[in-house]
Parts: structure tokens; C-alpha cells; sequence
């Protein structure tokens, strides 16, 4: 089971995996068979389509079963590539882009690497461009838009929330319309846009709460202390008291929940020094809460890596004040708190320098800098 999760996590927390479902892929049509208008088979869709099962990885090691399904992947891509060559004008060609742009999804997702990012991007604009259905359009559009503002900081905001309005514009008169809004409202949350994300709820609140995804989702990030004050009582190692936000007035803070027993969080230690070191003459705390039971684990390992940021520590492990009153439920956990005492991210970490980012823009902006 783990290894149908790992794989699963891969493929399809992507924006594109929305669902295949939203439009089918298409099957042998009655379209005219010249050579270069030739229908793509009905039985390469489906071998495609296969490719996509994990019934043979149940048995595998997490890491085995990523291999495995890799190369059903490399796959997927190969019998893709052939397609567009022996079919290049095929009426429905757009369905055999779709796969290969879920399994490159797949390969950007579990490699990080740039090049699969083109070729994602490439796969999306060749959908983009055909006569594919509204359905497969919007799901190459996600790529596409998802890809945009991804560069981050290197887009001011308004061009940003540019992108957002003109994604959900482009669906306003279709019945993707809740969907497309639903999706930019995760986007200027991610972008840290706070008014046109709350612009975005509000209309999900009041226009499309009755489709049943939508209550869903508002359900979910119903949860979400996103635009909220951070306010929390914490001791200091030393067992003074830090007060927040009252303490940390006009800086930005980012906050750690950790333990030391914990590996992804010492794996995200070096990043956290990179982080610190960077940005600690430029407005900027790191607030370590953590999540261990005993003091001297705790104190022993700051001392040993040098953490020189704020630590604090409560001694209840999972039980801390803090972490219950703010839902923590896995570790490292990190959130950025803007200025103003808001949280501005309770998932920052993967983005962490873009979110640090952005909240000094807030900062400076609020110094008349």
C-alpha cells in the first residue's frame, strides 16, 4: 500500500490530475481517413490508459515501485512520441498529449528537473493550440498557468494577479467555471495575494458552493489560518518568554515547527542555515518550536549545529500548546508570518525564499521604503 501511495503522491498531486476523467479520451471516430486525418486508434488509447494502473507495483518497495512505474511512464512518452509522428494531423491526437502530459508531470514531480518542465510546458501548448475539448484544454492550461507564476518573485504582483483573473476569465462562460476559480484561488494563495484570494472565496462562497467540489474544497481550506494572527506564548531556551506577534513587531517571521528525532527536519536543517544567513540583517527571525520531550536533545543539537536563531520549547512533544492550537499534524512544519502578526503561509516549506520574499515586499512597503 505504501508504495501505491508514494506513486500516487507522484502522479497525481499535479494540477493536471484534476481528473483525466473530465474529458475522456477519445475513441475511433468516423472521421474521413485520408492519411493525414487518420483517427488515433482506439486500441493505443487504451494501452496508454493502462500504463496508468499501479495493480502490478501493490507488491514493491516504495522505491521499486517509483523504477517500475518510471519506465511505464517512459513508455507512455515513447508510444506518444510515435503517435505524433505516424498521426500529425489526427482529429483527436490532443488525447494522446494528454497522457504525455500526466506522465511528464509525473517525471517533473519526482525529478525536480527543469528540462521536464519545458517539455511539460511544450506538451501543454501543443494542446492548447489543437481543437481539443474544453476538458483537456483546462488541464493543459492549469500546467500552463501553474508554470507562470511559478517564477515567483521574479513577477511583480500585479502581473501575477494578472495571470490569476485572466485564467479564470477564460472559463467565466463555461461550466468549468467553478473549477477554474476554485484553482486560482489556490494559486493567489500559493502567490501570497491575499486580497484576491479572499475575492476568490467569496465567490466560491456565494456562487458555486451548491457543486459538490466546492464545498469541498471550501470545507477543506476552511481549516487553512491563512490571513490570520499568529498568537502564540512560547519559552525560550534560556526560559524567557517570547510573545507573538507582540515580541516580533514589523519583522517577518518564519516559523519551525521540528524535533530532533525527527529526519526530514534535520534533512531541512542546511536549508534552514542557508535561509538564516541570508536573510537575518534584512527584517527577517526564524522561530524554532520544538517538538521534542526532552530539553537536553533539544539544547545538545543546537549547540552542536550552531543554530543561532530563536529556539523554544515546551517539553510536551506533540502536545505542544502550539502546534494543537494550530492543527500541526507532521513535521517539519514551516509557516511565514507577514509584518503585520498574519500568517501568510502555514505550508512554506518548498517556497520558502519566495514566500520570505514577498513578505518583505509587504514589510518595505509598510516602512514606505
Amino acid at each position: 500500500m505504501r508504495t501505491l501511495q508514494t506513486i500516487t503522491g507522484l502522479a497525481l498531486t499535479c494540477l493536471v490530475a484534476i481528473s483525466s476523467s473530465a474529458a475522456p479520451p477519445a475513441t475511433q471516430s468516423s472521421v474521413e481517413t485520408q492519411p493525414s486525418q487518420t483517427a488515433i486508434p482506439k486500441e493505443l488509447l487504451e494501452k496508454m490508459e493502462e500504463l496508468f494502473k499501479l495493480d502490478n507495483l501493490q507488491n514493491l518497495a516504495p522505491a521499486k515501485g517509483i523504477v517500475a512505474y518510471s519506465k511505464q511512464m517512459e513508455e507512455v512518452m515513447k508510444l506518444g512520441a510515435n503517435a505524433e509522428t505516424q498521426y500529425p494531423n489526427s482529429p483527436d491526437l490532443h488525447s494522446v498529449r494528454l497522457y504525455m502530459l500526466r506522465a511528464e508531470h509525473f517525471f517533473l514531480n519526482s525529478t525536480q528537473d527543469d528540462v521536464h518542465n519545458k517539455r511539460l510546458v511544450a506538451i501543454a501548448e501543443k494542446i492548447l493550440s489543437s481543437d481539443a475539448p474544453v476538458g483537456h484544454k483546462f488541464q493543459a492550461d492549469l500546467v500552463r498557468t501553474s508554470t507562470r507564476i511559478a517564477q515567483g518573485s521574479k513577477l511583480a504582483e500585479n502581473e501575477t494577479g494578472k495571470i490569476i483573473g485572466e485564467f479564470v476569465k477564460r472559463y467565466k462562460n463555461t461550466d468549468l467555471a467553478p473549477v477554474s476559480t476554485m484553482y486560482a484561488h489556490g494559486f493567489a494563495v500559493r502567490s501570497i495575494l491575499p486580497k484576491l484570494a479572499q475575492q476568490l472565496r467569496e465567490l466560491l462562497e456565494s456562487k458555486y458552493r451548491q457543486d459538490p467540489q466546492i464545498t469541498k474544497y471550501l470545507n477543506y481550506i476552511a481549516n487553512s489560518f491563512f490571513g490570520t494572527t499568529f498568537s502564540a506564548t512560547l519559552t525560550r531556551l534560556d526560559g524567557t518568554t517570547l510573545k507573538l506577534p507582540e515580541d516580533l513587531k514589523d519583522k517577518v517571521v518564519v516559523i519551525d515547527f521540528w524535533a530532533t528525532w525527527c529526519a526530514p527536519c534535520i534533512a531541512y536543517i542546511p536549508e534552514m542555515k542557508r535561509i538564516h544567513a541570508k536573510y537575518k540583517d534584512k527584517g527577517v527571525e526564524i522561530v524554532g518550536i520544538s517538538l521534542d520531550s526532552k530539553r537536553s536533545a533539544l539544547e545538545k543539537y543546537v549547540r552542536k549545529e550552531k543554530l543561532t536563531w530563536i529556539h523554544t520549547f515546551a517539553g510536551k512533544g506533540w502536545q505542544d500548546p502550539t502546534a494543537v492550537k494550530y492543527g500541526v499534524r507532521g513535521i517539519p512544519s514551516i509557516w511565514v508570518i507577514g509584518p503585520d502578526g498574519k500568517v501568510i503561509s502555514d505550508q512554506a516549506r518548498g517556497q520558502l525564499e519566495y514566500v520570505i520574499d514577498r513578505a518583505l515586499q509587504e514589510l518595505h512597503a509598510r516602512k514606505g521604503k
